[in-house]
């Protein structure tokens, strides 16, 4: 885990997101923004205006270039590091270093990411919408994707609350075993 912190430059305490900007094209479609995480990034600085100071750690290609081209600025992005690509054999790495996770797509579909969160113990944040309600069963905090104050007011929470941190961490735990390949 040292080494891995190491090697993506993480802090010692961060929350995660694992994200996408470019959804590649389909059917000879070009790729287009996807993830929210303008919703994100707008979340965030929520948070840290309500006083919240932990760094937030986003895993994905090219977000920050994203961000930055279409409307945010480095002052706008404040306290977020971008690790990049972390390839999936070592991304679980990433959720058990993190004191939580933050998912703010608009839609997810099955949110193999959440799944990741739970098995990995990493207490989640996850939209509203989608699959997500199903997928987490009562074992993460839902927030609507659209909403950056309640976005900002969720990361506080479990910032500031390590009990409800071990209680999404347990529940998470116990969710994940009602999941398998079949």
């Amino acid at each position: 885990l040292r080494e891995f912190a190491t090697r993506y430059h993480l802090p010692a305490k961060f929350m995660l997101c694992v994200a996408r900007a470019y959804h590649t094209g389909h059917d000879g479609l070009p790729p287009w923004p996807g993830g929210n995480v303008e919703g994100l990034a707008r979340g965030y600085r929520a948070y840290r205006q309500r006083g919240g100071t932990l760094p937030l750690v986003v895993a994905g290609t090219e977000i920050e270039r994203y961000l930055l081209s279409n409307g945010f600025s480095r002052q706008d992005l404040l306290g977020m590091s971008f690790a990049g690509f972390i390839p999936y054999r070592e991304i679980g790495l990433a959720y058990n270093l993190a004191t939580f996770f933050v998912l703010t797509t608009l839609y997810e579909s099955f949110a193999f990411p959440l799944v990741e969160a739970l098995a990995s113990g990493c207490p989640a944040i996850v939209p509203s919408t989608g699959a997500c309600p199903e997928v987490a069963g009562g074992a993460a905090r839902l927030v609507d994707p659209r909403d950056s104050e309640a976005i900002g007011a969720a990361m506080l929470e479990l910032d500031r609350s390590p009990s409800t941190r071990e209680q999404l961490r347990s529940a998470g735990l116990e969710r994940v075993k009602a999941f398998t390949w079949e």
